[in-house]
């Protein structure tokens, strides 16, 4: 949650990227216990759960792996660039340095602006 506290204060002179958390365990995490948690964070992240059934699914789509160990859950972790229609455009490592991401999303708002302004132009 460190990066994600990084990267958006990185984001002032420009439009934030949206940053989503998306529970793996939506038994325990409600929407009123998500928000709780990442507001001790930064309240621009936005916590995100559902049925059992629409987090297994979400999961799978992302690649992101999970087990229940001892009472605990396990799972991988990951960073995602999504373009407009929430297709994966890069996935990063957890400990991928936060400028990298930071250089990829601008390049990603950068390129989005063209193309919008170019759809636009007479």
């Amino acid at each position: 949650m460190a990066q994600a506290q990084q990267l958006l204060a990185g984001f002032r002179s420009r439009k934030p990227p949206a940053v989503l958390f998306v529970t793996l365990d939506p038994l325990s995490d409600t929407p009123a216990a998500l928000a709780q948690y990442l507001s001790a964070f930064d309240p621009r992240i936005i916590g995100l759960t559902g049925t059992p059934r629409q987090i297994e699914q979400a999961a799978k789509r992302y690649g992101v792996a999970s087990q229940s160990a001892s009472g605990t859950l396990e799972h991988s972790s990951r960073w995602y660039l999504l373009d407009d229609n929430m297709r994966v455009a890069r996935v990063y490592k957890i400990n991928t340095p936060v400028s990298a991401m930071a250089q990829d999303i601008v390049r990603a708002q950068t390129a989005r602006a063209a193309a919008t302004w170019s759809e636009g132009a007479p």
